[in-house]
This record gives C-alpha cells, sequence and structure tokens, in this order.
C-alpha cells in the first residue's frame, strides 16, 4: 500500500510496481516478489484517509532515508536524536555481504547503478511519463 501522490504520480508508482512484481530487478528474481508481496497491483490510498501504517512507515522511514544520504556523503546532516534511534534499531536487517558484512552495495544501493544496468522493459514501461517533481512542504504551504 502506498500513499496517493497525484494521479501522474500514482500511474508511475503502479507501473513501477508491477514491473519489480513481474520482473524482479537485477539484485531479486521476480518469484521472490510474487511470493512475498501480496497482490500483484499496488493499492494507493489518498493522505485524508490517514491509514496508520503509512503514518508510520514514514516515521520510520524518513530518518534512515536521511542517514543513508549522509552515509553516502549526499547529504551533510546526520539524522537527530530520534532519527539516529531508529536507524539504531533497523541497521541489523540490513542486507550484508557474507563474509564481510559490508552493507554497501548489498543493503544500500543507489539505482540505476550505471545506464548499461537499466532494463529495456523498465525503460518501455515508462516511456512516455514525465518526470515528477517532489514539492517541499514549505512550497505546498504546510509548516
Amino acid at each position: 500500500m502506498a500513499e496517493s501522490r497525484g494521479r501522474v504520480e500514482d500511474r508511475q508508482l503502479r507501473a513501477a510496481y508491477r514491473h519489480i512484481y513481474t520482473n524482479g530487478t537485477s539484485f531479486i528474481r521476480p518469484e521472490k516478489f510474487q511470493r512475498t508481496l501480496t497482490t500483484h497491483d499496488l493499492k494507493v490510498e489518498p493522505k485524508a484517509a490517514n491509514v496508520a501504517g503509512l503514518q508510520l512507515a514514514d516515521l520510520l522511514a524518513y530518518p534512515v532515508k536521511r542517514a543513508c544520504l549522509a552515509e553516502c556523503g549526499r547529504l551533510s546532516v546526520k539524522p537527530g536524536t530520534f532519527g539516529a534511534r531508529v536507524v539504531q534499531c533497523v541497521q541489523d536487517r540490513f542486507n550484508r555481504r557474507l563474509g564481510t558484512g559490508e552493507v554497501k552495495g548489498y543493503g544500500m544501493i543507489w539505482l540505476p547503478v550505471s545506464k548499461k544496468s537499466v532494463d529495456p522493459a523498465w525503460e518501455k514501461a515508462i516511456e512516455g511519463m514525465k518526470p515528477i517533481r517532489i514539492i517541499p512542504r514549505k512550497e505546498r504551504g504546510h509548516p
């Protein structure tokens, strides 16, 4: 389940979900997604539905994303106290390379790795779709 962002963005997200469900990724075979995910179609709910699970996911995912960006040098600010605690709680769940326990390249991967690694079927699935721009909360009138 995901939170709606707009008609075009929702369509892009559903296409991406279907593609991964059907084709997998460069790292994970489609059968694993099909065994793990409960449906081949992504449910999208409006923010007004205030789904508790989505609120919790936002609360936990944001600090982890910021920590990953900071670790890779894409963000200069480390997470605050709450964010650091969230990261501490979930870091054992990151995929790791067998033998070395390394996370980078295994549990923390920035995609696409290279232009050559982009799946042509994925390119076809998103063909003609406009890139999305994420509008900061301040620009949307939120504090």
